[in-house]
């Protein structure tokens, strides 16, 4: 029809008349009326002249006018069945009228098999509503009251409250609005709540002033961990919601407040803005600031419910797990946990709870934490839905798994919360699972599936501003360099590193370690050990049993490094009686080679004081790990495999069997062997992803090796470059 739209309007009309092809011929008529074909295509509904015509003159009016009747009162259904459509129009045999129209092809849609549920063609619908708002209009606030009250009784929440908000039935919607609301919160409708409640009068608003900073709550809680966007679209709308009530509360209109009322709504007004101001802080990583409004929101919660008590006690927390002294908190999560469940608030004992499997994580008591997770997650079975936090027990068991060498049970949380967080759209909760993620990868030897997800984490933290979440994300960035035998990169990071002893930051501690395991791998074993010294001091402070643990390891190997074998073995016996009680298995692996000959020490002594048994498993886990590559500090150069191994010296290069490389293949191999991941290899060569990908598979086979560590190893070796 010589129309000049794109090939996605096109698309986007046919989607909107459903396979009409007479609507599909009337909006391409429609369109060579409009100067803007494009807006129009785009704006395109049975509101327009042709199809309104059409649909009235050749298909409606050719009705008889029960039919006609019918249509026009369920067209303000998103979808019917027969009860519903016979509590709308008044029809006793609306089944049967259902039935006909469609065997009539009167577009009606069947939405099941047993013919129950239906839908009107949306086009069609459009054009009904029109005649309907055109003839009748009168009636439309009447049939949306009774789709209301039909709704109500058959307990649907969004659409009760839909059509009674359209029906101006205002009491309605908010009675079933604070019925349904714990439901809906617990869901994470907490924006859909909001969006109802500003469109209710002041009246209806001022009967519920408590319930709406209430709403506005769990609309922080939910957004502060959404998208950039998305949190700030939920700041504008809780504020909405806040002076909504401020403005009521200055007009003291009838009833008036009493005056302990009109302070507890000053109060949680700001406790709210406080937290909004906390939110905001703690996207940007300043948790000084977190801390010290929490301090100030502290003398606001007193006497409160533990709804909002708890709010300050979640911005000391938070500011807590990056500022060191989480575990110093245990008494008072402990109590708010207790409280939670007297008042039967499920939702804030859960997020509670969350908070102590987190506390009992740093204090290295794994069996505490496990407790407290299937605690938490037995509460979300009794609760029957599903929750934004529902994913965290699960988040902090994969810690648990992952330390006792349950590898394949920590992928498979992580995996779990993984699915729940983008679901969510808990951006937090994603970024942190992505780092540990690649840790547990990278144990399994996975190597190139690390790197793919270590790749998606770091597009994540530039695409959403997670900035907190960026010392977790470059910790495992060193430790894939480590794993890959590229040394000179991690090296040079290392070098880059500014590590003040006087000023910790604990949100940094990740990166100490990979620090740490960069000067074992460079055997820079005297740095390794006074870089050890004030973050054992500091951690000991503030009783991070967890990072005590992962610090002695790793100050075990710097002193086996140095020669001091007699003082390893004093600070191997201590790690030993901290982590046997606890099942602890990966800090011992993840130290490598240094580690496994200080255990046989330790098992051949006479005299020493540890569990033999204790050693023995670990010594034999030790042997389970032979054909995994241990990522966490090269603490000997990768060895060559295959074929290759054989070759020694350049000389061997022209005595070895192997299959010359390309010369692209060559190009390929150069920016493989310096640390480049496959896109940036793209990017650079200017070729595809999967070419690369083949093309490595390629360098791979010639070369009799499975990893890019082992493909380092042969080019050192061979000197191929």
């Amino acid at each position: 029809m010589q129309l000049s739209i794109s090939q996605e309007e096109v698309a986007l009309l046919e989607a909107r008349t459903e396979g009409w092809i007479a609507g599909l011929q009337l909006a391409a008529l429609s369109l060579r009326t409009q100067t803007n074909p494009t807006a129009s295509a785009q704006s395109f509904t049975g509101g327009q002249r042709f199809i309104l015509d059409y649909v009235q003159e050749e298909i409606l009016l050719r009705q008889p006018l029960s039919v006609q009747d019918f249509l026009l009162h369920i067209a303000i259904l998103d979808r019917m069945n027969a009860a519903l459509c016979q509590a709308v129009t008044g029809e006793s045999a609306s089944q049967e009228m259902l039935e006909v129209l469609e065997r009539n092809n009167l577009f009606v849609i069947p939405l099941d098999e047993q013919r129950q549920w239906y839908r009107l063609h949306s086009l069609f619908r459009d054009v009904l509503l029109e005649r309907l708002q055109a003839t009748q209009p009168e009636l439309m606030a009447c049939l949306h009251q009774r789709a209301a009250r039909w709704y109500e009784g058959a307990g649907y929440v969004h659409e009760t409250i839909a059509h009674a908000l359209v029906a101006k039935d205002y009491l309605l919607a908010a009675s079933m609005l604070e019925r349904a609301a714990s439901q809906l919160w617990m869901q994470g409708e907490a924006q859909t709540v909001a969006t109802w409640l500003l469109m209710f009068p002041d009246a209806v608003v001022q009967a519920r002033l408590n319930f709406v900073l209430a709403a506005a709550l769990h609309l922080l809680w939910r957004t502060r961990s959404l998208p950039g966007q998305q949190f700030e679209e939920g700041l504008v709308h809780c504020e909405q919601l806040i002076a909504r009530v401020e403005q009521i509360v200055q007009h003291d209109r009838e009833p008036a407040l009493s005056q302990a009322e009109e302070m507890q709504l000053h109060n949680r007004m700001h406790l709210l803005r406080s937290l909004a101001h906390m939110s905001e802080a703690f996207r940007e990583g300043d948790m000084r600031r977190v801390r010290f409004i929490a301090q100030q929101m502290q003398p606001l919660a007193v006497g409160e419910q533990v709804a909002w008590k708890w709010l300050p006690l979640y911005g000391l927390f938070v500011s807590a797990h990056w500022l060191g002294d989480s575990v110093l908190l245990l008494p008072e999560l402990l109590f708010m946990k207790q409280q939670a469940l007297q008042e039967q608030d499920r939702a804030t004992a859960i997020v509670v709870m969350c908070w102590i499997a987190a506390a009992f994580l740093y204090s290295g008591h794994l069996r505490l934490l496990q407790q407290e997770c299937l605690q938490a997650q037995g509460l979300l079975e009794q609760s029957g839905i599903q929750v934004a936090v529902g994913a965290y027990p699960a988040f902090d068991l994969s810690f648990l798994y992952y330390e006792r060498n349950q590898l394949e049970k920590a992928e498979a949380c992580l995996r779990s919360v993984m699915e729940h967080a983008q679901r969510w759209q808990d951006m937090h909760l994603l970024v942190w699972s992505y780092g540990v993620y690649v840790k547990v990868l990278l144990a399994s030897g996975k190597l190139a599936e690390a790197e793919q997800r270590l790749q998606e984490a770091q597009s994540l933290v530039q695409r959403t501003g997670f900035t907190v979440s960026e010392p977790n994300v470059m910790a495992a960035q060193v430790s894939l360099w480590l794993a890959q035998g590229n040394l000179s990169t991690a090296g040079a990071w290392a070098e880059r590193y500014i590590f003040n002893p006087e000023a910790i930051e604990y949100m940094r501690q990740e990166e100490y370690l990979a620090l740490i395991r960069v000067y074992l791998a460079q055997r820079r074993y005297g740095q390794c050990l006074r870089l050890l010294a004030p973050l054992l001091s500091s951690m000991e402070r503030m009783e991070r049993q967890w990072d005590i643990i992962h610090l002695l390891a790793l100050q075990t190997v710097a002193l086996y490094g140095l020669g001091e074998t007699s003082r390893a073995l004093q600070v191997a016996v201590r790690l030993l009686r901290l982590t046997e009680p606890e099942g602890y298995m990966r800090v011992y692996l993840d130290a490598g080679e240094p580690m496994r000959r200080v255990l046989e020490t330790l098992c051949a002594a006479p005299d020493n004081a540890t569990s033999i048994s204790a050693v023995s498993r670990l010594l034999a886990a030790f042997e389970q790990e032979k054909d995994k590559s241990s990522f966490t500090q090269g603490a000997r150069a990768p060895e060559p495999s295959g074929r290759m191994a054989l070759a020694q010296d350049s000389t061997a290069l022209a005595q070895s069997p192997f299959e010359p490389l390309s010369p692209q293949e060559r190009r390929v191999f150069r920016l493989l062997i310096a640390g480049r991941t496959y896109a940036e290899i793209a990017q650079e060569l200017i070729v595809s992803l999967n070419t690369v990908k083949t093309q490595v598979s390629s360098i791979y086979r010639k070369l009799g090796v499975n990893r890019r560590a082992e493909a380092s190893a042969v080019a050192q070796h061979l000197r191929l470059l």
